[in-house]
């Protein structure tokens, strides 16, 4: 969780915890949100079963203790998954994935790189889940003129849909109150990809990432004391889309072997006045 001015801003529940549910800020990957099935294609191969959200987000990182660069509060934490893991056979490809948070006055920017260390190609998706806390005058925006058309079980079935005049359209400010009970994806297929949010009178967050991030997951459940902006380099079911032939759309990113790839998430924080 984190607060600012003494005020909590990310929602940490203790009982979501015991669960062994989702809380606070947990990073998603190979994949973020659910597969169909619980089973995932890539090269005409079928692999699974694996649960919601990835993995690595139940998974011990190797961290480094925070330190200081430049005037930031920096920390890194490395996960590296080889042939020895138990679900190596539901993913079997080796990588390193390292994370790097740093706190400065007014920003959390977070830092990610994907190394494949074995010898075949694999494709993923990374993301936050930001639990953020909600009010009924809490406020938010998302930069997305699209929303992917998804079936009965909350899965994309490939089409976009233009936002505008819908129930989806955040393109300007809303109160999360308004648009409860969301479950979305939404897409920008290029150009700035960002999210506003306020919470009166504490603090306006605006989020913005790198440019291969092209999905945000809009949750807002009804009644609950929290709502979610997630940032996803790629779609739900992202595997499974792209196998589909919806390459652009579902924009698994392919990482080669011994190869790196990159980027990053930031959220400026301001006081609310």
């Amino acid at each position: 969780s984190f607060s600012y001015r003494g005020k909590q801003l990310i929602w940490y529940d203790q009982q979501r915890f015991l669960d062994g549910r989702t809380y606070g800020i947990p990073v998603l990957f190979p994949f973020p949100n659910r597969i169909r099935d619980g089973r995932y294609l890539f090269d005409g191969v079928s692999y699974g079963p694996m649960g919601m959200h990835g993995f690595v987000k139940d998974e011990a990182f190797a961290v480094t203790p925070v330190h200081e660069e430049e005037g930031k509060a920096c920390i890194e934490g490395v996960f590296d998954f080889t042939e020895i893991h138990p679900l190596f056979k539901c993913f079997p490809f080796s990588f390193n994935l390292t994370v790097g948070i740093t706190l400065s006055p007014h920003k959390i920017r977070w830092e990610y790189r994907v190394r494949n260390t074995g010898g075949r190609s694999f494709g993923y998706g990374f993301a936050l889940h930001p639990f953020f806390l909600c009010t009924d005058d809490t406020t938010m925006q998302v930069d997305a003129p699209y929303v992917m058309d998804s079936d009965a079980n909350n899965l994309p079935t490939g089409r976009l849909v233009p936002v505008e005049g819908t129930r989806y359209d955040l393109l300007s400010m809303h109160t999360v109150r308004e648009v409860a009970g969301l479950d979305s994806v939404l897409y920008r297929e290029e150009g700035s990809f960002g999210c506003r949010m306020t919470s009166p009178g504490v603090a306006r967050i605006a989020m913005e990432t790198s440019g291969e991030f092209r999905h945000f997951v809009v949750y807002t459940p009804v009644g609950a004391p929290y709502f979610c902006l997630e940032p996803q380099t790629s779609s739900t079911d992202c595997h499974n889309l792209y196998a589909l032939g919806h390459r652009k759309v579902s924009n698994l990113l392919i990482v080669n072997p011994q190869s790196n790839l990159s980027g990053w998430i930031e959220m400026e924080i301001q006081p609310d006045t």
